[in-house]
């Protein structure tokens, strides 16, 4: 009786979301028959670059500000993650990310067509068929990083799948109660967001379009876990009683697995030493749009709770993002020094105050 009453709350609740949760708007708009002209002729780089690539991607996706170290200004680039970009962009519609608009219908079909034909640099003539460019050499991947992917592979993928893999799945399918509409809405909503950050279907550290930096997913995992964010609750809801969710020793595994793997990123000089890169993989996992330990998104403005703000360019002593690096609890002015358990060394601190000092800027 009382297993009947609670599997019908959560039905309820289900339902509840799904009503209010929108899911079933759509983003797309009609080609207007100007679009439909240009579908029709020869496509090639400069095409879809005009239409694609400069207005929704590369404003992210460049020389000098590459997401998740994903360039898109250049043909060559764009060639390298032809993969990544019809994942993403037109299979998953996971890119690009707001505040960039969603890609619309007519975008959609230009970068289809171009990469289904071969994705030329130069634009076909009429009644050509296109020839690609060379594919590049993939460049082979360091004993680092195979080392974490294999110990990923044992220790802790076994224990993601049971507790994440609902969601942080692109293969994920519905299931159980998942076979009713209002009810398969909601969990194919929730694959689709879960897999636009953390997709555990594809090998480390090639989890999502956000980043391939591997410390991002480190200190983002580790973030999620200490903050005790995830899973959703509506996961804890349907699933406390099954044994999807982990308990204390299996978080400590996956703690772990992060702890031993930031130390061998640490042995090797794999990224040079850049204020970006050391907010980037000591920061973003806790400071990101997902989760925002102490109110705090990194690149957001804003002050703490005691007034000092997160960043003031020029000004390393009146921001925050320097002092929490600090020793001293008096020179931190009442802030937690940060990150924690991963004390910022002498020169890491001496990076960050320059930057601050020169102005902050990428």
């Amino acid at each position: 009786m009382i297993k009947n009453i609670i599997f019908n709350l959560r039905i309820l609740i289900l339902i509840l979301i799904c009503t209010s949760c929108g899911f079933y708007k759509s983003k797309s708009s009609p080609i207007s028959p100007e679009s439909y002209a240009i579908l029709n002729q020869p496509i090639g780089y400069k095409q879809v670059n005009q239409y694609v690539f400069s207005p929704s991607c590369v404003s992210c996706h460049n020389s000098s500000s590459s997401a998740g170290k994903v360039k898109l200004d250049t043909y060559t680039s764009v060639y390298i993650h032809l993969a990544g970009i019809k994942q993403e962009s037109i299979t998953t519609h996971h890119m690009p990310i707001a505040p960039v608009p969603a890609l619309n219908a007519f975008q959609v079909e230009l970068l289809s067509q171009w990469i289904n034909n071969g994705a030329p640099e130069q634009t076909p003539e009429p009644g050509a068929t296109p020839t690609p460019s060379a594919s590049p050499t993939p460049t082979p991947e360091s004993p680092v990083i195979l080392d974490i992917r294999a110990d990923f592979e044992l220790y802790v993928k076994p224990l993601v799948q049971k507790a994440c893999m609902d969601c942080h799945n692109a293969n994920a399918v519905p299931e159980g109660i998942g076979h009713l509409p209002i009810v398969r809405g909601i969990e194919l909503k929730h694959i689709r967001e879960g897999t636009k950050v953390l997709d555990f279907s594809k090998p480390f550290p090639y989890w999502s379009a956000i980043s391939s930096e591997p410390a991002y997913y480190l200190t983002s995992i580790k973030g999620v876990i200490v903050n005790k964010t995830m899973p959703l609750k509506s996961f804890k809801i349907f699933h406390e009683l099954d044994g999807k969710l982990l308990d204390r020793a299996e978080n400590q595994v996956i703690l772990n697995w992060i702890k031993n793997s930031m130390e061998l990123l640490n042995s090797v000089s794999t990224y040079p030493p850049t204020a970006q890169n050391y907010l980037e993989t000591h920061c973003m996992g806790c400071h990101n749009d997902s989760v925002q330990s102490g109110g705090f998104k990194l690149g957001s403005k804003g002050s703490t709770s005691n007034g000092i703000p997160f960043l003031t360019p020029f000004e390393p002593e009146n921001s925050a993002i320097y002092l929490v690096l600090l020793n001293d609890s008096a020179a931190r002015k009442g802030l937690t020094q940060m990150p924690e358990g991963d004390s910022a060394s002498t020169d890491e601190k001496k990076m960050i105050y320059d930057w601050i000092k020169a102005g902050a800027t990428k």
